[in-house]
């Protein structure tokens, strides 16, 4: 039998962090039955080899690592097919967004959801993001909602719970390998009927490092993506 909750964290290049953010991790889902799996995206820096020592330290965290380099999408998509949990709670490696979270999360799941979304734009989030990624990540969830006719405040967030049983075989449809990942996988569960809630943020104050996703040269990127997961639903 396997565990309870399957904790994914996706890596690429965070050798500067990881370490810390393990430590930090194991500390606070002690009180849990749980595994841990690293997804590494192909880091060309030291970042594999500390998730390797780490997890020969612990036996409930694993890591693999895709090679070459194939994005954030497609290690969750291989991360949650690996998942041994009932339910899985993927969060960012730079925990921008509070480990506490982890508990509303879960009690979502518990209460029959089948995905529970963390939203840095709900009402109730706590903490405040830049007023340029703000304005470019709730401008990106208008165009959404108003695309795919889906309801969410925030469809990037980096922090997000699944029902294992219920999530895989909308998995197997999912296409955008990079940072459309998220959005396409709420999209098609949400055309699927699967019960999706909200809760609200809490940013983590303590951490300033600057994003690495470059927004002006992901704008075309993302977009494109858009119009490829509205072509699947008009598909259909």
């Amino acid at each position: 039998m396997g565990p309870l909750i399957s904790f994914i964290i996706p890596t690429y290049n965070e050798e500067n962090v990881i370490q810390q953010t393990l430590e930090k991790v194991i500390v606070h889902i002690k009180q849990f039955d749980y595994e841990v799996i690293i997804a590494d995206d192909g880091s060309t820096d030291n970042t594999y080899p500390i998730i390797q020592s780490f997890a020969k330290k612990n036996k409930h965290i694993y890591g693999f690592s895709l090679s070459p380099n194939q994005g954030r999408g497609a290690v969750l998509t291989a991360a949650l097919q690996k998942a041994k949990g009932k339910y899985a709670i993927y969060f960012d490696a730079d925990l921008q967004l509070d480990l506490s979270l982890i508990e509303p999360v879960f009690s979502k799941l518990k209460e029959g959801a089948d995905i529970a979304i963390v939203s840095k734009y709900h009402p109730s989030c706590k903490g405040n993001y830049s007023l340029f990624r703000s304005f470019f990540g709730r401008s990106y969830a208008c165009l959404a909602r108003f695309v795919l006719g889906c309801p969410f405040s925030d469809f990037q967030g980096g922090f997000k719970g699944f029902n294992i049983q219920t999530i895989l075989p909308i998995l197997g449809s999912v296409k955008q390998k990079k940072w459309n990942w998220d959005t396409e996988i709420l999209a098609k569960s949400y055309w699927a009927g699967l019960h999706i809630e909200e809760v609200p943020g809490i940013l983590n104050k303590s951490n300033k490092r600057q994003s690495k996703v470059a927004v002006f040269h992901e704008i075309f990127i993302m977009a494109n993506g858009l119009y490829e997961i509205w072509k699947d639903k008009k598909i259909k």
